[in-house]
């Protein structure tokens, strides 16, 4: 009880500072997913692809994350950077010190997600670990999501990496009945990695339901993506049965302050891999992770 209470002030804190917009609220199993989006069309877009979107067990926890990565999308328009990879927010009051200590963390955690899957996709000898169902706490999110969008086929990808301790990057596919979806998430808390995993793989599912089932013409590099990853059966099992004895080596990381018209009560910082001249955006369609 103490906990939420500490959560709702901290929301009402962030609200009465940021520009507040609507949220969608989505309750699935025990988790909020909350989204928000200012240029959001009910008519043709479903949660899967809002701009910003935070789940917890907790309501006002998914609020502040979706308010975070709201901050990181402005953060980013407001950047001389042409990719928002490697942006992570995070919220305080008082602890600047904290809260930059978090937002390092969460964005090393993003560079190392996308850095990661790049290298993964483009190389066949990478050492893997393959399972087939979720870890017994995510059981519960997991079971709820099946009962709206029924997984035929289920993998979790768990690439070894190096030169780092403690972070795991989990990747996702499931087969439905519109073709496969796509989902990944790293994190030092390997349940936190695959819930996020798994958040990304509901929105990404629901997002290839909205477009096939109402037959809406794929039009953004996203939808276009999508729709490519839903067809690529014969790839994704290779993929799935390509374990190889390399690990990833994750290069020395870099971090730079951006600041923002929100400093006052959020920490926004940016890491990158200086070495790696490769832009992480990659906007090709034919790739195997959005």
């Amino acid at each position: 009880m103490q906990l939420n209470l500490r959560y709702k002030f901290l929301f009402n804190y962030l609200n009465k500072k940021i520009p507040p917009l609507p949220y969608q609220i989505l309750k699935l199993g025990d988790y909020f997913i909350c989204s928000r989006d200012i240029n959001f069309d009910v008519t043709k877009k479903a949660i899967s692809t809002t701009g910003t979107c935070g789940i917890s067990k907790i309501l006002e926890i998914a609020k502040i994350k979706t308010i975070s990565e709201f901050v990181e999308r402005e953060a980013f328009k407001n950047s001389d950077v042409n990719s928002s990879t490697g942006f992570a927010a995070y919220p305080f009051i008082f602890n600047q010190n904290k809260a930059s200590k978090y937002a390092k963390l969460n964005a090393f955690n993003e560079m190392i997600e996308r850095y990661a899957l790049y290298r993964w996709a483009c190389n066949d000898n990478i050492k893997i670990s393959t399972f087939n169902l979720p870890y017994k706490y995510n059981s519960n999110f997991y079971s709820a999501i099946q009962k709206e969008i029924i997984f035929l086929e289920y993998y979790k990808i768990i690439p070894s990496l190096l030169n780092i301790k403690d972070i795991v990057l989990i990747i996702l596919y499931a087969k439905t009945e519109y073709g496969w979806a796509f989902g990944s998430a790293a994190s030092k808390d390997i349940i936190q990695a695959e819930q996020n995993a798994l958040k990304e793989l509901y929105m990404h599912c629901v997002g290839l339901y909205r477009i096939k089932k109402k037959q809406i013409a794929p039009t953004s590099n996203y939808e276009k993506q999508l729709i490519w990853i839903s067809q690529q059966e014969t790839l994704i099992q290779t993929k799935i049965n390509s374990s190889g004895k390399n690990p990833i080596q994750i290069p020395n990381p870099r971090f730079k302050n951006i600041k923002t018209e929100h400093n006052d009560c959020y920490i926004v910082e940016q890491c990158y891999f200086p070495e790696y001249k490769q832009d992480l955006s990659n906007n090709k369609i034919d790739k195997l992770y959005l």
